[in-house]
C-alpha cells in the first residue's frame, strides 16, 4: 500500500494515512467549505433582499418630494415672493396678497424611478370662504410644448390624465396660474397615481396614491 514519505508529512496525525485518505480529507474539506459559504452568501442576500423590501415599503409611502419653487429673478418674475439673482429656493408655504393674479411652481424630485398617472391639484372642497382659482400654466416651458391631456372640474381642481415616466432624483417643474380672493390659510392638495415595477434587486410591481399638501396663506 502506498504511504506518504515522514519527511513530507507536516502533522503526526497524518503520517498513517494513505494519499487516498488525504485526498478524500482534503474534497471534503473544499465541499464542506463550499457549502457553508453557499450558506452565507444565501443567508446574505435573503437579509439584502429584506432590507431593500423595507426600503421598498418606506419609499413607495413617501415616493416624491415636493415643494414651492421660488424661481430666480432671471426666469420668472413674481410679486408675493423675494427672488434671488441666481439661485432658486423652496417653501412649503407661500403667502399670497389679498386680490393677485400670478403663477405658482411646484418642483418634483422623485425618490425612484416610477410611472406617473393621474395627478390632481386643488383646494378643499367644502371650503366656505372664496378660494384661491387655479388654472394650468406653461410659464415655465421657454420654447416648445409638452403634450397635456387635462381638465378642470365644477370645483376647480385640476386633473392631469396622461402618463408621465418620471426618473429618480430628476428635477420636475410643474406651474399654475393662481387668482387670490378671501385672506385665510388654505390647503393646496396634490395626488399622484404612482406605478414602480422594481427598487434594487426587488422585482415586484408596486402601487400607490400619493398624497401630499402644501400651504397657502392669502393676506
Amino acid at each position: 500500500m502506498l504511504r506518504i514519505p515522514t519527511d513530507f508529512v507536516m502533522f503526526e496525525f497524518f503520517q498513517e494515512w494513505t494519499i487516498y485518505q488525504i485526498l478524500t480529507f482534503t474534497l471534503l474539506v473544499i465541499t464542506s467549505l463550499f457549502t457553508v459559504s453557499m450558506v452565507l452568501k444565501t443567508l446574505y442576500n435573503w437579509c439584502k433582499r429584506r432590507k431593500e423590501k423595507k426600503e421598498y415599503d418606506k419609499i413607495m409611502e413617501d415616493p416624491l418630494e415636493v415643494h414651492f419653487l421660488i424661481p430666480t429673478l432671471k426666469d420668472y418674475k413674481i410679486i408675493y415672493e423675494k427672488q434671488d439673482t441666481e439661485k432658486y429656493h423652496t417653501k412649503d408655504e407661500l403667502e399670497l396678497p389679498k386680490g393677485i393674479e400670478d403663477v405658482i411652481f411646484l418642483r418634483i424630485k422623485p425618490r425612484i424611478n416610477a410611472k406617473v398617472g393621474g395627478r390632481y391639484f386643488g383646494f378643499r372642497v367644502k371650503e366656505t370662504r372664496k378660494k384661491p382659482e387655479i388654472s394650468y400654466s406653461d410659464t415655465f416651458i421657454k420654447q416648445g410644448s409638452i403634450e397635456q391631456e387635462w381638465y378642470e372640474d365644477w370645483y376647480g381642481h385640476l386633473h392631469f390624465t396622461k402618463e408621465r415616466f418620471w426618473y429618480k432624483d430628476e428635477i420636475y417643474i410643474s406651474s399654475f396660474k393662481i387668482k387670490t380672493h378671501e385672506k385665510g390659510d388654505y390647503t393646496f392638495y396634490m395626488y399622484f397615481h404612482v406605478s414602480c415595477y422594481e427598487y434594487k434587486s426587488v422585482k415586484e410591481e408596486r402601487h400607490t396614491v400619493f398624497k401630499k399638501t402644501l400651504k397657502i396663506r392669502v393676506k
